[in-house]
């Protein structure tokens, strides 16, 4: 098969070669007069074909060799993978199995370009390749569905972190808040104050005063908001001393004497 292989792909030189050696045992063998034109141009073109072959082979070697098919070998569950490149001959001669590696016509290659495919676990020994089926995403996509999720999972994994943690410790946390706000209810009424500090009462109290003109004087002494002439009317009209008690004697341990009430009249 290699033989044939090497005989196909140097057809062209084998046939040079051989003509080449045809004229030249005739020319020995018959001895033969050559002119002296090709006699030059023959040994020129014998000195000169080595050269000339490496630089043809070199120059077609560039040039683009629709002939040529590339078979990616790529499997999303592993890593490794492979490009080959055949002939077209041996890529038409490959059998696509399926997965279970038996021969299936509803199994085929992924052809990406005229020339490109994609296939699975090439095998070039036994000239065989699995392929995939109709019905399912090939590697490809799997590939790049699979790099997406790569690229993602950093955060996923951080999301999936905090939501584990904050689903698992719920209950803790709801219980720890709610003794958290009993205790400090429990705590402002032990005070003698309500959940608001009394900042209800404050501003219930600054808008009643507001409502009497008294807003502008909420820092003010009572002794400064009362006129003294009013203080002495109502003394007068009813009997009672209104005036700043004096301090009491300090033989009689802070009790004052009982007052004696008179009312004029």
């Amino acid at each position: 098969m290699k033989v044939l292989d090497w005989l196909h792909g140097h057809a062209p030189e084998l046939v040079v070669g051989v003509i080449a050696l045809i004229g030249l045992f005739a020319i020995v063998g018959f001895d033969l007069e050559v002119p002296r034109f090709w006699y030059v141009f023959g040994v020129a073109a014998v000195g000169l074909s080595p050269l000339g072959f490496l630089v043809g082979n070199k120059v077609v070697s560039w040039l683009y060799n629709p002939a040529w098919v590339y078979l990616i070998d790529l499997d999303a569950r592993v890593l490794d993978g492979g490009i080959y490149r055949l002939p077209l001959e041996d890529f038409r001669e490959l059998e696509i199995l399926d997965d279970d590696e038996f021969v299936n016509s509803t199994y085929d290659l992924t052809q990406l370009s005229p020339n490109l495919y994609v296939g699975k676990q090439v095998d070039l020994e036994d000239m065989t390749v699995v392929g995939t089926w109709r019905g399912t995403l090939d590697d490809r996509e799997l590939t790049r569905a699979l790099r997406a999720v790569h690229e993602c999972r950093g955060q996923l994994q951080d999301d999936a972190q905090r939501g584990f943690i904050l689903e698992s410790s719920a209950f803790i946390v709801v219980r720890r808040a709610t003794r958290n706000t009993v205790e400090r209810i429990v705590e402002l009424f032990e005070d003698g104050s309500l959940p608001d500090s009394g900042e209800g009462i404050e501003r219930a109290v600054d808008q009643e005063l507001k409502d009497f003109g008294l807003d502008d004087a909420s820092n003010s002494d009572l002794s400064d908001l009362v006129d003294d002439d009013a203080i002495d009317e109502m003394d007068h009209k009813s009997g009672f001393d209104f005036s700043t008690p004096e301090d009491p004697d300090a033989e009689r341990n802070g009790h004052a004497e009982t007052a004696e009430v008179r009312a004029d009249g």
